[in-house]
Parts: C-alpha cells; sequence; structure tokens
C-alpha cells in the first residue's frame, strides 16, 4: 500500500502517518554533498538524470519515507523558456532580465526531457525496491516563478514585480502565462515519466495583500494547470504550497484551484482549517534543527490536533542544511512507534 497516495485520493486515514520532508534531498546529507561534489554545478547536477535520481532516492534509503519528491528546482521552467539562469554560492539563484524579452515555448522539450528521465529512473527504482513509496513530481507556481524571472534574484521581497504589476500588467500577464503554459507541459511529462502526485510550490503567495491579486496571480494559474493537467491524467493528485497565505483564504484557495492536498507553512495552525482537504504540513524547520524534547513534543501536538483527518506528516517549509540527519529520524521514530 502507498499510505501517501492513497491518502490523496481516498482522504482515508491510515496509520502510521504517510511522511516525507521538503528537501528531504539536500546538503543536511553527507551523500547528498559528495554527489553535488562531483557534479559541479547545480544545474550540471539537475539535468543530470542519473545522478539526480542517486539523490532523489537518498533519503529514500536511509529513511524509508512515504514520499519520493523529484530532485529539481522551481526554475527549470523558466529556465527552459530561455531565461538565463545560474546559481552563486551565497547568493541563489541569478536570472537574465533582458532575456524576459525572448522567451519562447521552443526548446521546453529539450529541457524537460532531462528532468522527465530522471522521474523515470527514479519511479524505476521505486517500484523494485521501495514499492510502498509514492514518486512526486513538482513545479513552482506561475506566481513565485514570475518573482524570480522579474527580479532578476531572490534575495528580496520582489518589489520588481509589484512595479510590473502597477507599469506593464499587459508585460506580467505574458509572461505568466508562458509559465503556465510551460508548466503544464512539464508536469504532463512528469506523470508520463512516472510521478504519481504533483506539487505546486507557491512560496511567496503571501506576499500579496490583497484577496483579488491573490486570485489573479496565485488561484487562476493553478486552476489552469490542474485542469488542464487533469484533461490528461484525472487521477494524478495535486497537492498546493500557497505559503504565508491568511487561513481565511485557504478554503477559497483549496475550492477554485481544484487541489487534492493543502500543504501548510509553519505559521498556521492547522486545526483552523475547515476544509475537509487532505493537510499536509507542517513542523517548524527550527524546531527540527533544534531537535531534542522539543522536537518529540511538537510532533506529537501535530499529529494530536489532526486526529481523525485525512494527513501527510510534513515540515512548513524545507530541511535547513545545518539539521543532523539523526533529528529526521527522531520523527519518524515519533510517527511510527
Amino acid at each position: 500500500m502507498k499510505l501517501l497516495l492513497d491518502t490523496l485520493l481516498s482522504k482515508q486515514i491510515f496509520t502510521p502517518t504517510p511522511v516525507w520532508m521538503m528537501r528531504q534531498a539536500g546538503r543536511y546529507l553527507s551523500e547528498y554533498r559528495k554527489v553535488r561534489q562531483e557534479a559541479g554545478s547545480f544545474l550540471d547536477l539537475a539535468y543530470n538524470s542519473d545522478l539526480a535520481a542517486e539523490v532523489t532516492l537518498q533519503p529514500i534509503r536511509r529513511y524509508q519515507m512515504d514520499g519520493a519528491i523529484l530532485f529539481s528546482d522551481i526554475l527549470i521552467v523558466p529556465h527552459a523558456l530561455g531565461q538565463g539562469l545560474r546559481f552563486a554560492e551565497g547568493e541563489g539563484p541569478l536570472m537574465d532580465r533582458k532575456d524576459l524579452a525572448h522567451l519562447s515555448l521552443n526548446q521546453v522539450d529539450d529541457n524537460f526531457s532531462k528532468i522527465c528521465e530522471t522521474v523515470f529512473k527514479v519511479r524505476e527504482v521505486l517500484e523494485k525496491n521501495h514499492p510502498q513509496t509514492t514518486m512526486i513530481g513538482f513545479a513552482g507556481a506561475p506566481w513565485t516563478v514570475a518573482c524570480y524571472m522579474v527580479q532578476g534574484h531572490g534575495k528580496s521581497n520582489f518589489p520588481a514585480i509589484f512595479e510590473l504589476i502597477e507599469s506593464d500588467p499587459k508585460e506580467l500577464d505574458r509572461i505568466l502565462n508562458l509559465v503556465v503554459e510551460a508548466t503544464v507541459i512539464y508536469l504532463k511529462g512528469q506523470v508520463k515519466a512516472g510521478a504519481e502526485v504533483l506539487k505546486l510550490f507557491d512560496s511567496w503567495a503571501g506576499l500579496i495583500k490583497d484577496k483579488a491579486l491573490f486570485e489573479r496571480f496565485c488561484i487562476d494559474p493553478v486552476k489552469v494547470i490542474i485542469s488542464e493537467v487533469k484533461k490528461e491524467y484525472p487521477d494524478t493528485p495535486f497537492i498546493g504550497f500557497p505559503r504565508h497565505v491568511p487561513v481565511e483564504w485557504l478554503e477559497e484557495y483549496c475550492q477554485k484551484t481544484g487541489i487534492d492536498g493543502l500543504s501548510v507553512g509553519e505559521d498556521i495552525n492547522m486545526s483552523e482549517i475547515k476544509t475537509d482537504i487532505v493537510l499536509q504540513g507542517n513542523l517548524d524547520n527550527q524546531v527540527l534543527l533544534s531537535g531534542g524534547d522539543g522536537l518529540k513534543q511538537a510532533v506529537e501536538k501535530i499529529c494530536s490536533e489532526m486526529k481523525g483527518r485525512p494527513f501527510i506528516f510534513n515540515l512548513g517549509h524545507g530541511i535547513i542544511k545545518e539539521t543532523p540527519p539523526s533529528h529526521i529520524q527522531d520523527v519518524l521514530n515519533v510517527l511510527r512507534h
């Protein structure tokens, strides 16, 4: 039985609670750091299907997680559209804003095929060696992806995209529409290659303080993506992650986008979410970093609050690179005792 997939499809409550963690493949693992060094640049790792499959599988071998999330990056989509992208140590992603005028769907298949090859290779290993583990594909939600594209980097609250809303909203619509179209192609390719669940990361949704703008830029594009993918793959569940959005906006987000699961940030008390959708979350990654009795108590508190509801245990955001790997095992020991 695949507890994670079955939870999303049936909304049933399973014991033990299915669990995976955002950024479970990453720098906190020594085996990841070794492969990362071998690959060279981050993009060289992401586009090398053998190496990307290896790092995707590392936390599955170590922890027997219920979900294996594709190792990639949300900025693969604008890169495929023709925007220059590089990752600088200590600076994060850097993108060439001059390329925005020349975005095109002409080459997306070449870039996406490399990522989908990773999905295929991971799914093949899972079916053979870890049949209980669900293969999770993902993409960035268009608003968050556009934030990086328009700003050119991620070291601010993205004032450039709000300036564009005011100065040239048609240009922003053009960018978003291209991202939506490319993301549909990308996610269909991932499902065809073996992804069983898809997640859309809207990490910067909380920057929007106006509800009408939230609907226009966060709800509507996600709704289109899910609708288009489900025309071809109706049984593939989606998890949405509109991070730092007011709790009172979440029910409308769930209803209008068509998501099957809601990933919840650490800033929200999940018991306040009244919709019957499957919830995922929401351990504070700082608590995971600290460990000890506080970690055990936090895990038990979340499980107590989610008792009687279909639920997937996860973090409110990704694992911090300094987190001791033993702390992840401590969480699993509580969940699987």
